[in-house]
């Protein structure tokens, strides 16, 4: 499995204020000898309508590496993190 955990609990009481830019964390480790570089990681959210920052971060190889996603809710309501996208090519 190349992701960990959520950093957030999976049922958590939080306020993000509509229009500020918040965080989420998540941990992957590569069970691969070599760097895995991923082109896309995102979140998969419902609820209240979300702008999200995806990052394309090299993962170390056997190695825990934290990768910090943001998200600006654009709304009032209760915002879901159902969980993430993840896209990786591997091309030599």
């Amino acid at each position: 499995m190349i992701y960990r955990y959520f950093y957030l609990s999976c049922v958590s009481a939080f306020q993000w204020v509509s229009g500020d830019k918040a965080q989420v964390q998540i941990v992957f480790e590569s069970p691969l000898p070599d760097d895995l570089p991923l082109t896309h990681v995102g979140l998969l959210t419902d609820g209240v309508t979300v702008e999200t920052f995806p990052a394309a971060p090299t993962l170390p190889p056997q190695t825990p590496y934290t990768v910090t996603l943001s998200l600006r809710p654009e709304g009032e309501g209760k915002l879901n993190i159902n969980g993430m996208a993840i896209v990786w090519l591997w091309l030599n």
